[in-house]
């Protein structure tokens, strides 16, 4: 209103236009008109007529289209803040004396409008700490990591006026897992176009947040051909928990050029200290939760533990006193018979041993800190194993085969805890696999990236059956101790019968030998169709050896 009053007591131009100077875009942004088209600016003969004004630093004049154009421009010293346009149709040019004042309001204008743009800074400051408060109070209360990312997403956008944004986390393969990628209507964004990992990179670097208003003139972004037609500034930024990156948060103004990035790095750093705090806060709780839940299915677990040891030890006990009471009472029977009961007192016995080693060796390698290791032969160990367990196998007509790969290496390990770690993984083969089934034993050097250890190659030892295999619910829990696939109503006592079960410890102990011998077991399973247990075992490398020596 008062330039409208100002310039229309002055000159009374048909139209005008007010524009301030972007130094980021170096470009103009219309601040207020009146029967302007603004878009005409862009035309040669007013570039042209603007540009001279900057450069003579006083009103320039000329005539275009039949209007008589007068260009004022605003500036301190060599810093250009804007310009004003007036124009009329009439047929009389701006006289030399309309010059003289259009040129006298100059420095006026410039300093209400600078005046202005504090004025416009400084409210959206205001806007933006109160936005802040009132976005912590929701962070604060927000403890699922998939809600609370998206919030901070979703907030990030409006705190930069940014057009998308992403929520990124850092896999262990160093790869990129887009969590939250939304644009700035809270649609899901499903393409990463002029998405540069180099930004990314940097940030994982430096360990701060990143902003360019020019993408063109980052010096470590490798800058595509059509980016500064679709981008042309982004914030990127770590989120950091206990000094380790959680994940990397992303925004910038694709296919929106014209709406520059709003990055006030005062308030931004409050924000993501709030972010930070927030997202801490909120995976302290789930891991706590997480722990809950654990002590009351472990707490659950031993119950089941308790009951499946007296069962484990009642059966065979009770066998063997029965079959004691027969032999005493039955001296006269023939050899033969005799010989029977003599065999399941034996087999009783037997069972008894297994089950007080399972509970002796689950004891010894839980206390362990430590092991011994040193070269191993790795397919000889495997060709023993499978030796040994054949016969069991073949009670079961099972199918046993090896499959070891030529020209194996040495592994570094413990021979003793690796033996007992194979055999109890072909015994739950064995005992979950249908008769006439088949079970594969193998040795190869690793292939994938999850089989190699510390990024290094590694020897991956396999045993592969066709069994009644794992549901996949189930497979986050068959590595802790107490834990049997069969629940306690259905646990059948054995060693060797079809889908027996025993105390529950068999595959925990096989977790804690292989994190001794420095290696690494996972399962791969479908249920009816069978099971592979693989694990990870480092190349023996001589220096390795020497370490462990001395």
């Amino acid at each position: 209103f008062f330039f409208a009053k100002l310039l229309d007591t002055l000159v009374s131009p048909t139209s005008f236009t007010i524009a301030i100077y972007n130094q980021n875009l170096m470009s103009y942004e219309e601040f207020t008109s009146e029967n302007f088209d603004f878009e005409i600016i862009q035309s040669k003969e007013y570039t042209t007529l603007i540009k001279r004004a900057y450069t003579k630093n006083s009103v320039t004049t000329k005539t275009i289209a039949n209007n008589n154009v007068a260009v004022i421009p605003l500036q301190i010293e060599k810093n250009r803040v804007g310009f004003i346009l007036v124009q009329d149709d009439s047929d009389v040019p701006y006289t030399k004396n309309e010059v003289l004042i259009l040129n006298s309001i100059s420095l006026q204008a410039t300093t209400i409008l600078l005046r202005v743009i504090d004025f416009i800074e400084n409210h959206k400051r205001m806007s933006l700490m109160s936005r802040l408060m009132t976005v912590t109070n929701k962070l604060i209360g927000t403890y699922s990591l998939d809600r609370l990312e998206y919030e901070v997403v979703a907030e990030g956008i409006n705190f930069l006026n940014a057009s998308r944004g992403f929520f990124i986390q850092i896999e262990d393969s160093g790869n990129y897992k887009f969590t939250i990628a939304l644009d700035n209507e809270n649609n899901i964004v499903k393409q990463y176009t002029s998405l540069d990992n180099n930004a990314l990179l940097k940030v994982q670097q430096l360990k701060k947040p990143l902003y360019s208003n020019n993408v063109s003139e980052d010096s470590f972004r490798r800058t595509r051909k059509n980016d500064k037609f679709l981008l042309l500034s982004y914030y990127c930024a770590p989120v950091i928990i206990d000094n380790k990156i959680y994940g990397i948060i992303y925004f910038d103004n694709y296919l929106d050029i014209q709406n520059q990035l709003y990055v006030n790095r005062e308030i931004l750093n409050l924000f993501l200290l709030q972010v930070n705090t927030s997202i801490k806060n909120a995976v302290s709780y789930n891991n706590l939760f997480k722990k809950n839940i654990e002590l009351v299915k472990l707490d659950s677990l031993k119950d089941d533990f308790i009951n499946i040891v007296s069962h484990e030890l009642n059966t065979p006990l009770t066998k063997l006193s029965t079959y004691v009471r027969k032999l005493k009472n039955n001296l006269s029977e023939s050899p033969t018979k005799r010989d029977e009961l003599l065999k399941n007192v034996e087999g009783s016995v037997y069972k008894l041993i297994n089950t007080t080693n399972d509970i002796i060796t689950f004891n010894k390698f839980s206390i362990t800190s430590a092991l011994r290791l040193t070269e191993i032969e790795i397919d000889d160990l495997v060709n023993i194993c499978a030796e040994e367990t054949k016969p069991l196998a073949e009670q079961r007509k099972l199918s046993l085969k090896t499959d070891i790969e030529e020209n194996i290496p040495t592994v570094f390990g413990d021979w003793e805890s690796i033996t007992i770690m194979l055999n109890q993984i072909i015994l739950n083969a064995i005992r979950f696999t249908n008769d006439f089934g088949e079970i594969s034993i193998g040795v190869r050097r690793s292939t994938f990236q999850n089989e190699k250890l510390n990024n290094q190659e590694a020897v991956v030892i396999y045993v592969k059956d066709n069994g009644i295999g794992i549901p996949e619910k189930e497979l986050d829990n068959i590595f802790k101790k107490f834990y049997e696939l069969n629940d306690i109503y259905s646990h059948k006592s054995g060693t060797i019968e079809y889908r027996s079960s025993g105390l529950g410890l068999g595959l925990s102990t096989c977790q804690r030998i292989v994190d001794l011998n420095k290696g690494k077991i996972w399962i791969q399973s479908k249920e009816h169709e069978g099971t592979t247990v693989f694990v990870s075992l480092a190349i023996y490398k001589k220096k390795q050896d020497d370490k462990n020596k001395s």
